[in-house]
């Protein structure tokens, strides 16, 4: 064969590698420690993760930590110590640390104020000056709920919703989505009711058959984690579906997975757009922005979903404008 026709393909080969290896180099030169209040199963986390590794897997080394502090919450300080190993041995050059566990238990006594390394919260539910934030080297995105909205699409499909209830698990995002909903709930376009809050199925069956008689529309989330009769942490897969069913009514959720489980309808939160902007600020920060130029922002968008199973066993019948735009999950 001519010498001619191989050199082609061998340039070809060494052009890839060398592209290779340039990828690899740009990967390696920045690591990011992520720490996860959650577990790895979360929907929601897999969601933040989605978004982050869009924007970081390219300019970084990811390394994920996952503090399960959902379903084993005193276990919390002890896998806030696990990460801080993590953090010293990995030594990297910022922080992402995700939901509101992960800020009390670990940024706020080991990272904030305390080293240099830079930390780009997300999924924050508190408001941010219960955590010191910002500080010298931590800002973020905070989580807001669209729970103004998702009552008015309620209320489009069945504008006879008058008063809303909210059921969630007794946990401190809870506690924190409270303080949220309690700041605004005047604004709201139907009756607020308290929000009730329980730690078992049990409970929260029985407190679905009380909403059943004193609201016209139920907000179900935050309620990964409950535990069963024998003391195990359940789904929140597992718990929505039977809960819709016991209610009998309009249930609003607040993530695309809960219309997936079952509730009639969602203004949904994203954790990809909270990965995604974390994401960005961590890479700003990479390429050379102060993090006191990197201030605290907030989730903006919200996806309108209904669950098109549900709201037929419902017997609704939406008027055409309320449905532009809107996401279906179920039947079709």
């Amino acid at each position: 064969m001519p010498a001619g026709r191989t050199f082609i393909p061998i340039l070809t080969i060494v052009c890839l590698a060398l592209a290779a290896f340039s990828h690899l180099a740009r990967a390696s030169a920045h690591r990011v420690l992520v720490v996860m209040s959650y577990e790895r199963q979360n929907p929601w986390e897999q969601e933040i993760r989605q978004g982050l590794e869009a924007i970081l897997r390219d300019h970084c080394e990811l390394r994920f930590f996952y503090m399960d502090t959902k379903r084993h919450l005193a276990q919390g300080p002890a896998m806030a110590k696990e990460a801080l190993a993590l953090y010293h041995r990995f030594s990297p050059q910022g922080v992402i640390a995700a939901d509101d566990n992960a800020q009390s238990l670990f940024v706020v006594p080991y990272l904030r104020n305390r080293e240099e390394t830079a930390v780009i919260f997300c999924g924050v539910n508190s408001e941010p000056e219960a955590y010191g934030y910002p500080a010298a080297n931590v800002t973020g995105v905070l989580e807001r709920p669209h729970f103004r909205e998702a009552i008015a699409f309620a209320q489009m499909l069945q504008p006879e919703i008058r008063t809303v209830g909210f059921l969630m698990r007794d946990t401190p995002t809870t506690r924190a989505i409270k303080a949220n909903i309690e700041l605004e709930w005047n604004t709201y376009p139907a009756e607020t009711l308290p929000i009730t809050t329980i730690n078992t199925f049990a409970e929260a069956k029985r407190a679905v058959a009380r909403f059943r008689k004193s609201c016209d529309a139920l907000v179900l989330t935050n309620l990964n984690a409950l535990l069963d009769e024998a003391g195990a942490p359940l789904t929140e897969a597992a718990v929505i579906d039977p809960l819709v069913q016991d209610f009998g009514k309009a249930t609003l959720g607040t993530s695309p997975y809960h219309v997936q489980f079952g509730t009639l309808l969602t203004v949904a939160n994203s954790g990809v757009e909270q990965g995604t902007l974390a994401g960005g600020m961590m890479l700003q920060y990479l390429r050379g922005t102060p993090v006191s130029k990197l201030p605290i922002t907030r989730n903006r968008r919200g996806q309108r979903m209904i669950n098109l199973k549900t709201m037929r066993a419902l017997g609704i019948t939406p008027i055409p404008a309320a449905l532009v735009g809107v996401a279906y999950y179920g039947e079709e």
